[in-house]
């Protein structure tokens, strides 16, 4: 979500947020892997780049119905008790 966020932070679109977002997602958890000397989770996996799209669609979603930050994140635990 990080990369999602820094996209909107910057003025991009929605669509090509959830592009920077999913990205940089699966490309960390490649790098992440690598340097572990793993096979790349996303070589492996076929669910790995759906959950980092939904992921990221999510947040520019929330972005762009002003819930900007950690605030979607910060109702989840009232939610769930």
């Amino acid at each position: 979500m990080l990369g999602a966020s820094k996209a909107l932070a910057l003025d991009f679109g929605i669509l090509q947020a959830i592009l920077v977002g999913t990205i940089t997602a699966v490309g960390g958890g490649t790098i992440r892997d690598v340097m572990v000397r793993r096979i790349p989770t996303v070589l492996t996996s076929e669910l790995y780049a759906i959950p980092a799209l939904i992921g990221a669609a999510g947040f520019a979603a929330a972005y762009s119905w002003g819930f900007a930050g950690t605030a979607p994140f910060s109702a989840r635990p009232q939610c769930v008790s």
